[in-house]
């Protein structure tokens, strides 16, 4: 209990340094951006976006208040009005920024800056190079889409060495070399990630890509039995069924 009131106590000098006046404008741009999530929530676009450019223009300096408003511009359908303030939130080098790095990559795309979007992938790296989540759900997210391959590649050889016995993670460094034409290692890294987290329908359904692409039809049906005796719904798996055909 002391501890926790002597936390309050020192909260209460940093806020009274700070000033009142950035007390009042993060409170208000705080206000102002969950209206503008209410707002576009509600189909309320043009209302959603003019309240998140004003609460970005009362915190300017705040990263989380930029990356905030950016991705409120970037839902609402306008990433070409979200990429400076993606951008400057990305420019804190703040991991607690991380799901602007996505909107911003996508804002990239948009606008048909491919360069800058592999680069703002591979600024994870610098960002969040001890987070294999991180690195994870953003390598795999591109590896699947078949986009900037050598940069997810690169994340995603970060994250196996820092998860080295993580299936999930595992598998998505094999299924990004098969992506990228390494079948053969990898099909080895997709052996290996089942072995790691059996029973999981999607590294079986990535376990018969491979075997397919490597020339195996039948070890290609096996696995893509098994996947579909997993997740008899999973649409990737029935898709490759088709494929693979009687």
């Amino acid at each position: 209990m002391r501890r926790g009131l002597a936390a309050l106590a020192l909260a209460m000098v940093i806020l009274a340094a700070a000033g009142c006046a950035d007390y009042r404008a993060a409170a208000q741009a705080e206000r102002l951006l969950q209206e503008a999530q209410q707002a576009l929530a509600g189909g309320q676009r043009a209302r959603g976006r003019a309240l998140a450019v004003r609460a970005g223009r009362l915190r300017p300096s705040s990263p989380l208040v930029q990356a905030r408003v950016g991705m409120q511009l970037f839902a609402s359908g306008t990433p070409r009005a979200a990429l400076p303030y993606l951008e400057r939130a990305l420019a804190s080098d703040s991991p607690l920024v991380a799901p602007a790095r996505l909107a911003a990559i996508e804002s990239y795309r948009f606008t048909g800056q491919e360069e800058k979007a592999g680069a703002t992938l591979l600024g994870a790296l610098r960002v969040n190079g001890d987070d294999p989540r991180v690195l994870n759900d953003l390598g795999y997210r591109y590896a699947d889409q078949g986009r900037y391959l050598p940069q997810a590649r690169r994340l995603l050889e970060r994250a196996v060495a820092l998860a080295p016995r993580d299936g999930a993670v595992v598998d998505s460094l094999g299924w990004a070399l098969v992506k990228s034409g390494e079948v053969s290692r990898g099909y080895a890294l997709l052996r290996r990630a089942d072995r790691l987290t059996p029973d999981n329908p999607e590294i079986v359904y990535h376990l018969a890509t491979a075997a397919l692409l490597s020339g195996d039809r039948e070890e290609a049906r096996a696995q893509l039995s098994r996947a579909l005796a997993l997740d008899p719904e999973y649409q990737q798996a029935l898709r490759l069924r088709e494929r693979l055909g009687p």
